[in-house]
């Protein structure tokens, strides 16, 4: 579809103007047209306005104007995404008498949704973000997809009179277009971005703005301004069972089946590693026609994967396509990139670049391998977490400020005392010891931009009791409560999976895609495939290690196992040597900017200092630590962010 936006509470003269500006500003989301409803209410008392601006890259039979009321009840619905389980749900209630079978895709969430209320929701399968107006209880309900394809956010806007109005869109932006919401920075955001490069939910980078998180419900009475939110999904415990790698297959099979059921055309996502290539050689086994599949290439032999995914495609006798990025395009396109950010992040760029090509190539829908390597054990997460879990936890008995006052004397014994302390491996050991074997603790560690101490020196934050491992404390509490209860390896899957896809990868992929309005989908994270994988044995999902045996086996079984022969590599820009070339003296001039630095809570010296070193080649600093910061404060100044108040 594309984006919504709304309003629930006082509709003020100043509130439909709001929404409206907000949904011109998700133009890009949705290039089909947009409308509104007004519910329950008109100017100047209690109800709600439903906004939505649709780009129609499905079925026909699939996509029509929304929102859309039943005038019989006024009960009204406005989405966006994909249901991918939507002719069932169509069939079944087609069957019972409650819908014609030629409904749409937006008249068969509307009737669900009337006959089940919120519960309709937990049957939703796909990429959603929905709001309904409930008008018996006078109250909008806003819901999430299971993982967080689609963004959703939310935040109150109180008028001169005190009259409370709640508004959301698909986009921190929007709400900021709407002119109703200061512009300033949220600390706990500041603390989340610094340590993950990307703001983890609820937070938005934005002060009273809030991100719903994935596989939750909120729902805003109209007249009390009563709020009730509740997590409907949470990726289930491991069961267990019998299902084998026959069963996995099968699944995930069906999974690109009928997530390729769309009459816009669709091209595939391929880098050459196992994940994008068993989805491509499946998506080669299941439709008739031609397959596309698009890789982006490096002008710079060193990094450049193209060879495999050129290989992988001759194998699979796919129409591939190749774009190739040079450090001139890539400096070209980078304030295209930047002005499409919704929130700070340091990722995201390669699939922007992948997805302006195959939306230019005429594509409405995309397939990715996002998931697989979170569900069959091919981060190095799987190896490197139980090994320093295992020593942590020996050690667990001694204080943590001895073990801090340890790890600091052994990192300088190996890495030697630099001006900047070293931010990678070596340089984490006081943080790793200090987490004593704690899985979640570790986890975050080895993802962190930065050691505990140093991010205090790049901060003029005071310290927060709401931040625990870069994390807001009650989603620490969330996933460290079901990391517990799980075995380690499962438990390692579930963190990949709820915060390294759900708050990072899924959101750099929806921002990046939709920037073209592309739609991108991921068949690893199909609602079916993650049942059967939670009932599937160990040995079957991780061993060995890092092959990813399970997918060799069904998906690429047809393929010669050689292509697959290599150490495991992501695809990595040389920001590295550009930040330090061409670019550089851009950065700097950022890095540098003193009252910019101050303005959104970081300290001059401290992010000089780290620019300094990192021009000069010192160890342990890479690109991705200059990078993070570069791209935070570009949007901050940008959008006009600033920091007002310390917590």
């Amino acid at each position: 579809m594309g984006a919504i936006a709304g309003a629930v509470g006082f509709l003020g003269p100043e509130i439909e103007g709001a929404v409206r500006r907000a949904l011109d500003a998700l133009g890009h989301r949705g290039s089909g047209g947009s409308q509104t409803l007004i519910l329950g209410g008109s100017v100047g008392s209690t109800g709600a306005i439903l906004g939505a601006a649709y780009a129609g890259v499905t079925d026909p039979l699939e996509c029509s104007g929304q929102p859309i009321r039943d005038a019989s009840t006024d009960s009204a619905i406005a989405f966006d995404g994909s249901i991918y389980n939507i002719r069932e749900l169509r069939e079944r209630l087609a069957s019972r008498g409650d819908l014609d079978s030629s409904a749409s895709e937006t008249e068969v969430m509307l009737r669900g949704y009337q006959l089940q209320g919120r519960q309709f929701v937990s049957e939703l399968e796909g990429m959603f973000a929905v709001a309904a107006w409930e008008p018996d209880q006078r109250r909008v309900v806003l819901a999430r997809d299971r993982f967080g394809f689609k963004p959703l956010f939310w935040g109150h806007y109180c008028d001169r009179s005190n009259n409370q109005t709640i508004l959301f869109a698909s986009e921190v932006r929007a709400l900021l277009r709407s002119g109703l919401f200061d512009r300033r920075i949220d600390p706990i955001a500041v603390r989340t971005y610094v340590r993950n490069g990307y703001v983890m939910s609820p937070q938005s980078i934005v002060q009273g703005i809030h991100s719903l998180q994935p596989g939750t419900w909120i729902s805003i009475e109209a007249d009390t301004g009563g709020l009730d939110k509740r997590r409907y999904w949470f990726l289930g415990d491991y069961e267990g069972g019998p299902r084998g790698s026959e069963q996995i297959g099968d699944s995930l099979r069906r999974a690109v089946e009928r997530q390729m059921k769309c009459h816009a055309a669709v091209g595939l996502f391929l880098s050459g590693g196992i994940d994008s290539s068993a989805i491509a050689a499946l998506a080669c086994e299941v439709t008739t026609g031609p397959v596309q599949t698009f890789n982006v290439a490096m002008a710079d032999s060193e990094l450049d994967e193209s060879p495999y995914a050129r290989a992988v495609a001759r194998a699979l006798q796919t129409e591939h396509h190749e774009v190739c990025v040079t450090q001139s395009s890539f400096e070209e396109g980078l304030d295209s990139w930047l002005d499409r950010l919704d929130q700070p992040t340091f990722d995201g760029l390669n699939t922007f670049i992948v997805s302006r090509a195959v939306r230019d190539a005429g594509m409405g829908v995309a397939l990715g391998g996002t998931g697989g390597d979170d569900l069959f054990g091919g981060n190095a997460t799987f190896v490197r977490i139980p090994l320093i879990a295992k020593w942590g936890r020996r050690v667990a008995w001694i204080p943590a400020p001895l073990l801090r006052s340890v790890g600091a004397n052994v990192t300088r014994l190996i890495t030697g005392k630099g001006t900047i302390p070293h931010q990678t491996r070596w340089g984490k050991l006081s943080d790793v010891l200090a987490a004593k074997g704690n899985l979640l603790d570790l986890y975050q560690l080895t993802y962190a931009l930065f050691t505990a101490e140093f991010m205090e020196q790049l901060l003029t934050l005071a310290p927060s009791s709401h931040v625990r491992s870069g994390m807001p404390r009650p989603f620490f509490d969330e996933v460290e409560a079901a990391v517990q209860r799980n075995p380690e390896m499962y438990a390692i899957s579930l963190m990949e999976i709820v915060i390294f896809v759900g708050e990072r990868l899924l959101r750099d992929l929806d921002t990046a895609s939709q920037a073209f309005g592309l739609q991108v989908r991921a068949p690893f994270l199909d609602d079916d495939l993650i049942e059967v994988w939670r009932h599937t044995s160990p040995e079957t999902t991780y061993q060995p290690i890092g092959k990813k045996k399970v997918l060799l086996e069904t998906a690429l079984s047809r393929l010669d196992p050689s292509l697959f022969d290599r150490p495991k590599a992501g695809f990595v820009l040389p920001i590295d040597r550009w930040c330090r070339d061409r670019l550089g003296g851009r950065v700097e001039q950022t890095l540098t900017d003193a009252d910019l630095c101050r303005a959104t809570g970081l300290d001059p010296s401290g992010v000089a200092g780290l620019w300094t070193a990192f021009k000069r080649g010192d160890s342990g600093l890479y690109w991705s630590r200059i990078w993070a910061l570069f791209v935070y404060l570009q949007l901050c100044k940008r959008e006009g962010l600033q920091l007002v108040s310390h917590p």
